[in-house]
């Protein structure tokens, strides 16, 4: 072990090493700085030497005879001169005095601009502050602090004349101011309606740039909420680029994602389908792509209440061999629910066509059909009755599938609810109570849980109709038989095997 001194003699000698880095590093800022500050005062030196130019030129343009030229042997008369010899006109003088002026004016100004705001942290703290002082006089007043902080973005055809007709430089232009725009803090002001005006602008200039367009539709998508409106942005695109993919593809993840409320879930299902169906129709997109998007657009379909497309996309997804064999299993058994959901929906066809007809129910649902045994069955093999209390026909099947979903959500409901209080629940009244209670913000349920449970978190009710058996001193729920997975999913391998199952012969 080392001696006390020892040891404070190699921390001394660490602790001047750091110094002397510091001192190494400070000299380095400080030399850096020094060059800086030359390369400015020289800067200024050009300016105005510049600007000295622009003025000669401009008071030599006022002065300038019209009749004479300037050439490389010196003046001379412009109606004398031979056909291609190369001449300095007293345009060109105009022209360019105009030009060099015109810029740097501009520099000036933007300086100007630039010395106001400060460095970027002094300029966040100015806009909060003027942000707050606008909020007292309204909105108006809080665009106006918004744009003030800001690079002027021009409308119209401003663009196409500031870049001399080169749409395609003033899109880049744009599209690179919009990054810094994108990387300083979010919400500020009316931080969102400024991004729009951006990436519309884009649009505008180089409609056929579609690799930016598809990331300012993400970007939009990213942190506005409201996902018809970024949807408003891509539909723009596709119009004007009606052969690509990667548009329609990037539109229709824009609703994949569940919404917050269930009952939006039936129209963002359609409107993703509709965008990767276009997708699946444009002759570009990738072969390899193409049996995972069928997939997913029967999946939604089915979301969309669309079971006779996504029964038909599933059906080939599952039943084609050169499939993944993941990829067919879970398609085969996304079938059964499709298929058995689309009989549903023949069936109550056919009722409320004998209701209208008759003016009442019929007294059995068999009576409906010459093949009750081929027509009240769904995919799973379970029967399609009617229920007591809607009068409205049901899967049993899928009733069924339901149930083995919201039991799993209840159960880890459950884990949670003992971890909470150490016990587990004395009823599942008692467990929605606390379901309640717990999901409320910022705690959020999640969509699965939602979708499971409905809105109202209601863990009671089963899916199969009355309550749940539900043991409390073990905090389990017992599902019957005709519930458990390899009952419910025993004509998946039918499926895989591209033969119905016999009673749909």
């Amino acid at each position: 072990m080392e001696a006390p001194a020892e040891q404070a003699a190699d921390l001394k000698q660490v602790y001047d090493a750091y110094q002397m880095q510091e001192i190494r590093e400070r000299a380095a800022q400080v030399e850096r700085m020094a060059f800086a500050q030359e390369l400015g005062d020289w800067g200024y030196v050009l300016y105005f030497a510049l600007f000295a130019l622009g003025a000669a030129l401009l008071v030599g343009w006022a002065f300038w005879p019209r009749h004479r030229v300037l050439t490389l042997r010196g003046w001379a008369d412009s109606s004398a001169l031979p056909a291609g010899v190369p001449a300095f006109e007293r345009a060109h003088a105009g022209c360019a005095a105009a030009m060099l002026l015109l810029v740097l004016c501009a520099i000036s100004h933007q300086r100007g601009i630039d010395s106001e705001r400060g460095f970027i942290e002094d300029r966040w703290v100015r806009m909060d502050r003027d942000l707050r002082e606008a909020e007292r006089r309204g909105p108006q007043a809080v665009e106006e602090v918004v744009k003030s902080h800001y690079l002027y973005l021009p409308e119209g055809d401003a663009l196409h004349y500031l870049f001399l007709g080169n749409d395609s430089l003033a899109a880049d232009a744009v599209w690179l101011t919009s990054l810094q725009y994108v990387s300083s803090p979010f919400r500020r002001g009316q931080k969102f309606e400024m991004m729009y005006r951006f990436y519309e602008t884009v649009l505008d200039l180089d409609p056929r740039w579609v690799t930016i367009h598809a990331r300012a539709g993400k970007l939009l998508s990213a942190i506005d909420p409201d996902r018809y409106r970024a949807e408003r942005f891509f539909m723009r695109s596709i119009a004007a680029n009606p052969e690509d993919w990667v548009l329609p593809m990037e539109a229709g993840r824009l609703f994949v994602v569940p919404p917050e409320r269930p009952s939006l879930l039936r129209d963002y299902s359609t409107r993703s389908a509709n965008y990767f169906e276009t997708a699946l129709r444009r002759e570009s997109l990738p072969a390899e792509m193409r049996v995972s998007l069928k997939d997913m657009v029967a999946r939604l379909r089915s979301e969309g209440e669309d079971y006779d497309i996504a029964a038909q996309y599933l059906w080939e997804v599952a039943s084609n061999r050169e499939n993944p064999k993941p990829l067919r299993d879970s398609a085969s058994r996304a079938w059964l629910q499709a298929e058995s959901l689309l009989r549903v929906q023949r069936v109550r066809e056919r009722l409320e066509a004998f209701r209208k007809s008759v003016g009442q129910a019929p007294p059995k649902l068999g009576a409906l059909f010459d093949r009750p045994e081929y027509d009240l069955a769904d995919a799973y093999g379970y029967p399609i009755a009617l229920d007591p209390k809607s009068g409205e026909p049901y899967s049993d099947g899928y009733r069924c599938q339901r149930a083995l979903q919201a039991s799993t959500v209840i159960q880890t409901l459950i884990a949670i609810y003992r971890r909470e209080r150490g016990h587990f629940p004395p009823d599942l009244n008692d467990l929605t109570l606390w379901v309640r209670a717990y999901f409320k913000p910022p705690n959020h349920a999640t969509f699965p849980m939602l979708e499971a449970l409905g809105e109202e978190l209601d863990c009671a009710t089963n899916p199969m109709g009355g309550t749940w058996d539900y043991k409390p001193d073990t905090g389990t729920i017992e599902l019957p038989p005709r519930a458990s997975a390899n009952r419910l999913f025993a004509n998946v391998d039918m499926a895989l095997d591209g033969q119905p199952p016999s009673f749909f012969r």
